[in-house]
């Protein structure tokens, strides 16, 4: 089993300064282990944001994409000898104070990921959102046989070994959906545990999710990852 003090926070910031602090202060109210990956941040000096908390900060000197931000934290955790990484957003839609659902789930099972699928019951829940949602869920359950509630949550644990086993060649918002389909093909387990999710206003919401440029990179990482199973099933 997992070692639960072994098991550390990750958050991938870009220009999301505003709510960084206090999400932080949430953030280790539940887990001591926590580090921020500055993805070449403009809007201000994250060190100073971070400045006097308990939190490790790793920096890009560009932005790289979240799915390198994501790379980066589980080398760094898996340089302190960690076991899982939790990772959460920084733009206010997740709840830290789920992360001990998250430390539960891990207590009781192997090296598998663990998807926190988002409850999109409500009417404020973006249209983009629950459509990209279904999307991803249905190309990754055609592409490993999987059925998946929440394909695209950003709030997750990641064995980390996982990440030295595993080569992904997404570096943006695409990794998180090739990463899962990967770990599959390689014979990990992948679960789901429910969890609340935020949508501020549109006025009040920090996000760097492209609609029309992300989504194309999405789709093409599918038709890759398509492809991809076609040639191993051919092989055969």
């Amino acid at each position: 089993m997992p070692d639960i003090q072994r098991t550390w926070i990750a958050v991938p910031v870009f220009n999301h300064s505003a709510k960084l602090a206090s999400l932080v202060d949430e953030i280790l109210k539940a887990c001591p282990n926590l580090v921020v990956v500055d993805d070449g941040s403009t809007d201000t000096d994250i060190g100073k944001v971070l400045s006097g908390k308990a939190v490790e900060l790793v920096s890009h000197r560009k932005n790289m994409g979240k799915g390198e931000a994501i790379k980066t934290a589980a080398q760094f955790i898996i340089g302190r000898n960690g076991d899982y990484m939790i990772t959460i957003d920084a733009d206010g839609q997740h709840y830290p104070g789920e992360i001990k659902s998250f430390l539960e789930a891990i207590r009781h099972t192997e090296e598998k990921i663990i998807l926190g699928a988002r409850n999109f019951n409500s009417p404020k829940i973006p249209l983009s959102s629950r459509t990209g949602r279904k999307l991803s869920n249905w190309f990754v359950r055609i592409e490993t046989g999987r059925k998946l509630n929440d394909t695209q949550s950003g709030f997750r644990a990641y064995p980390v070994s996982l990440f030295n086993k595993v080569s992904c060649r997404s570096s943006g918002f695409s990794f998180e959906t090739e990463i899962i389909v990967r770990a599959i093909w390689s014979r990990y387990d992948v679960s789901e545990i429910n969890i609340s999710v935020h949508y501020p206003g549109s006025r009040d919401r920090i996000s760097h999710f492209g609609f029309f440029k992300d989504n194309i990179r999405i789709f093409l990482l599918h038709m890759s990852l398509l492809h991809e199973k076609f040639m191993r099933i051919i092989r055969r």
